[in-house]
């Protein structure tokens, strides 16, 4: 069932991929690589995959009309059959390529807050080097974002970290400078 569902694919404006973060096109030479999955019955198995349709040169509603007929025109095979199990998204071919607008719109947002916050706090970014995801945003739109953290500590505390570990490592050097003292046992007074 699934090679003619690949076939078909083939043959009309539909394209079937595999994956989860970045998206694999499913061919007659990589379907045997998609894992089989548990199903609800005990004697069933699944596999998932996606049924997408570019749109380009039509509406969403046309692509989800168009994306039903595929899934209700591939024909069954024995007691195999093909389910949709969730609804129609949109998602966007390469989203890496919206990453260094993202994270500049990021780092404004960051410089904005920590102007409004004033001198006396400090603004740390973290996991700006995850992969750009994207979740619908309303009908044939797609919001981008690149899952990472805003912290704000007061900039004093910071300060006050960086002095303890220059003092650690001047008490440090300070220590392998001087001459090893003898230890009281084996001090004998003149």
């Amino acid at each position: 069932m699934l090679r003619g569902a690949i076939g078909m694919a083939d043959k009309s404006n539909i394209e079937l991929a595999t994956g989860d973060y970045i998206l694999t096109r499913l061919t007659l030479d990589n379907a045997d690589t998609i894992p089989l999955r548990r199903d609800r019955r005990p004697d069933a198995r699944r596999i998932d995959f996606l049924v997408k349709a570019p749109l380009k040169n039509q509406t969403v509603e046309s692509a989800r009309v168009a994306i039903e007929e595929f899934i209700n025109g591939v024909p069954e095979v024995g007691r195999a059959q093909m389910d949709t199990i969730a609804d129609p998204t949109l998602s966007i071919l390469g989203p890496d390529k919206y990453r260094d607008a993202i994270i500049a719109e990021v780092a404004k947002d960051a410089k904005r807050q920590a102007g409004v916050l004033g001198d006396d706090d400090a603004v740390k970014l973290t996991g700006l080097n995850m992969p750009v995801q994207g979740t619908p945003a309303g009908p044939g739109e797609v919001l981008f974002f690149i899952p990472s953290e805003l912290t704000v500590k007061p900039r004093s505390a910071v300060q006050i970290r960086r002095i303890t570990r220059f003092l650690i490592s001047v008490r440090s050097s300070i220590a392998k400078r001087m001459p090893s003292r003898p230890s009281p046992e084996s001090f004998t007074p003149p």
